[in-house]
């Protein structure tokens, strides 16, 4: 399980390790925990689906914590967000962002531990999904966030749902290898895999996505979708 702590104390980062690191350890999970003391810091190294909980401190020097989120959820609407704050008053912002929870600093072992209860059950454990490095950060994607994967020689382009664009150092045929097997997805063409669930039409012989994206399809390959088989429920 990846976090993030964002804070701009020390002893506010270590005491959150602390805690979380207990927690993991009572779960059977293994807890791999980075900080970073400000907004700015946070953003610069962000890639989108590299954490599964952010803690984020809003009062920061320079950039706040409401603003980093907003920042973030650009980009990942996936991770769970548990604000950090000495005070109330920027709980509407907050959830303005989807924060799952607010804190209010001192922070007490048994509140952290509620907070860690509920984003647990918002995880979907049973989800498929792939890891690949990009840019030096290794990156879980859900396969339904996936929408198309295109092979660029050595490197594989890949396609989020939020317009995300990644181009790790792997061939084509080795990504989509275990994505071969899911219903969701088609081979429009030689190097090219979609997501069905993006699929919005057709033009001659491209495929329309979701996303305004139009990729190259082949007749025997169209045709797949107007068979049994192909047909999504």
């Amino acid at each position: 399980m990846r976090f993030a702590i964002v804070d701009d104390i020390p002893a506010m980062q270590q005491e959150l390790k602390e805690i979380i690191y207990d927690y993991c350890r009572s779960t059977d999970t293994i807890a791999d925990i980075c900080c970073f003391d400000s907004g700015e810091a946070f953003i610069a190294a962000f890639v989108p689906y590299s954490y599964d909980i952010v803690f984020m401190d809003i009062y920061m020097i320079g950039m706040n914590g409401t603003d980093t989120a907003s920042l973030m959820r650009r980009s990942d609407n996936r991770v769970i967000l548990i604000f950090l704050t000495s005070s109330p008053d920027h709980m509407k912002d907050a959830f303005n962002v989807h924060a799952s929870h607010y804190i209010e600093k001192p922070i007490s072992r048994e509140r952290m531990y509620c907070c860690l209860d509920d984003a647990f059950r918002l995880i979907p454990h049973n989800e498929a999904y792939i890891n690949f490095t990009s840019d030096n950060v290794t990156v879980r994607l859900d396969y339904k966030d996936i929408i198309f994967i295109k092979a660029d020689r050595h490197y594989t382009i890949i396609c989020d749902c939020c317009n995300n664009i990644y181009q790790p150092y792997i061939y084509f045929t080795a990504l989509t290898k275990p994505l071969m097997s899911d219903e969701r997805f088609l081979q429009l063409s030689r190097g090219i895999l979609c997501n069905m669930d993006y699929i919005t039409g057709f033009s001659k012989d491209c495929c329309n996505l979701s996303n305004n994206t139009f990729l190259p399809i082949t007749i025997r390959n169209a045709k797949k979708l107007d068979s049994p088989a192909g047909k999504r429920p």
